[in-house]
């Protein structure tokens, strides 16, 4: 995880299935995934905006696991938790 975490922020969390992400350090081929709590991923997208906002609220209740990559590289991991 690099030292840009403070540019990276999730909330509201816990949420209720709707939650931004804002992402402040915007660069090109840079992709926000989201994991369910067993390590399978349930959304990726490309980030185009410095905040972008997720909607899971058909997803289960539970943990979840945010990641900011670019190229591969994890610049930012998070949890949050969806009630």
């Amino acid at each position: 995880i690099n030292s840009v975490n403070e540019t990276f922020a999730v909330y509201p969390n816990p949420n209720n299935g709707e939650f931004t992400v804002n992402v402040g350090l915007l660069s090109e081929n840079t992709y926000l995934e989201i994991y369910n709590s067993i390590g399978q991923l349930i959304n990726k997208q490309l980030i185009k905006d410095n905040a972008v906002k997720v909607n899971m609220t058909e997803q289960a209740d539970g943990i979840y696991h945010v990641r900011i990559t670019k190229e591969g590289l994890q610049l930012y991991k998070s949890k949050i938790i969806k009630d």
